[in-house]
């Protein structure tokens, strides 16, 4: 609804054309006293044609979500806007944060970038999967307490999933090659290669 439409509203002082800010110089969100004010007003010529337009008015701005835009309601609307063409690639990095920069740096590994490094890389992903569990158990039963997590992409799907991640020499990460079946081959020739 606009002010223009209703010719009771047309003799009421409103700046920039809107009832938003009546009262107001210059607009802003109003104190509690010009809003006490107001409302006192209104109390005062209750029943009076144009203050019952005004209150009208005053409702209706209040109820609709598409009406005057605010400095806070356009604050968020853009951060809502920013963050719907913020790249998916980003919006997972930024939910991980230092890890995921401890990650790049190598001080932090996933079990998958530890598989790679001991040729454990043609692991169907079903066991390495599995053998990312039984080291959270290892490090969980070592340490008392969640291994960390990062946001990651799949390397065969391209989806973002929350894995774990440990210290590059982990007692944990040795721990699960030794207590999962499918990953002992790796153990031993790991040790076949240090002889």
């Amino acid at each position: 609804m606009d002010a223009v439409d209703n010719p009771l509203l047309t003799k009421v002082y409103m700046p920039n054309g809107s009832l938003q800010h009546f009262g107001f110089f210059g607009g802003g969100p109003a104190s509690d006293k010009q809003k006490n004010y107001l409302r006192a007003l209104l109390r005062q010529h209750a029943g009076d044609p144009t203050t019952e337009a005004i209150r009208t008015y005053m409702n209706e701005l209040r109820e609709n979500p598409e009406g005057p835009v605010t400095a806070a309601t356009r604050t968020r609307r853009n951060s809502l806007y920013a963050a719907a063409a913020t790249p998916k690639a980003l919006a997972y990095r930024t939910l991980s944060g230092l890890v995921a920069a401890a990650v790049e740096a190598g001080k932090l590994i996933r079990t998958g970038d530890f598989l790679q490094r001991i040729g454990g890389s043609d692991l169907p992903d079903g066991v390495q999967s599995w053998f990312g569990r039984h080291v959270a158990k290892a490090y969980r039963k070592a340490t008392g307490r969640e291994p960390l997590r990062v946001w990651a992409q799949h390397r065969t799907t391209g989806k973002f999933i929350h894995v774990m991640v440990y210290g590059p020499i982990d007692d944990a990460l040795y721990a699960g090659l030794r207590s999962y079946k499918a990953t002992r081959h790796l153990l031993a020739s790991n040790f076949a290669e240090a002889a």
